[in-house]
């Protein structure tokens, strides 16, 4: 008798422990997940300025969306790593490519490129849309811009440039603050209208 109540009782301890783990994990994770189906890339996305700004503690969620079978999930957990470009994350994101590749499963890419050069741009947060305006998209005349979200952890931030009135297209450019100078870590169009 008390040797199969040792195992059942052990059964039961493991399944409480594994459950108590997923509960107090899937909370953040559930409403990460919420967000990022929420996410658009175009403008006004509440959920974008919400994930990009709270990079830091959503970072183990958003390499875990990576796995999502939703494609829409996964694919924005990309673009938030992408433009926060915290190299945990990207490294999660390397790691999440290599798993695919291994499983012979095809794979979804975000559309944001990361920029592997380093270029800086001076200018203080106040006016890093101008400074954006002026060095990347010298000669357009028609541009305005905004701040979409700043992580204060990594000192990066996101900003959104609209050219045109009627016809319009939309830039996201993210950059991180390193020594007085911005550093640009994408620079993506986001929309042609």
């Amino acid at each position: 008798m008390k040797v199969f109540l040792l195992p059942l009782l052990f059964s039961f301890l493991v399944g409480c422990i594994v459950s108590a783990e997923q509960s107090s994990q899937s909370k953040t994770y559930a409403d990460t997940r919420e967000l990022l189906v929420k996410m658009e890339r175009g403008r006004e996305s509440k959920a974008l300025k919400k994930l990009f700004e709270e990079n830091a503690v959503r970072r183990l969620d958003l390499i875990q969306a990576l796995y999502d079978p939703e494609q829409k999930v996964s694919l924005n957990a990309q673009t938030v790593i992408k433009y926060v470009g915290d190299p945990e994350a990207l490294a999660g994101l390397e790691d999440w490519f290599a798993f695919r590749r291994k499983q012979k499963e095809g794979y979804w890419i975000s559309p944001v490129e990361n920029i592997t050069q380093q270029r800086y741009l001076h200018g203080n947060k106040r006016e890093l849309v101008t400074v954006i305006l002026q060095n990347e998209f010298k000669g357009r005349k028609d541009g305005w811009g905004k701040m979409i979200g700043y992580e204060p952890t990594s000192k990066t931030a996101l900003v959104e440039i609209v050219f045109g009135e009627t016809f319009t297209e939309g830039w996201h450019v993210a950059l991180r603050q390193e020594n007085g100078k911005w550093r640009l870590l994408s620079k993506s169009l986001v929309w042609q209208s």
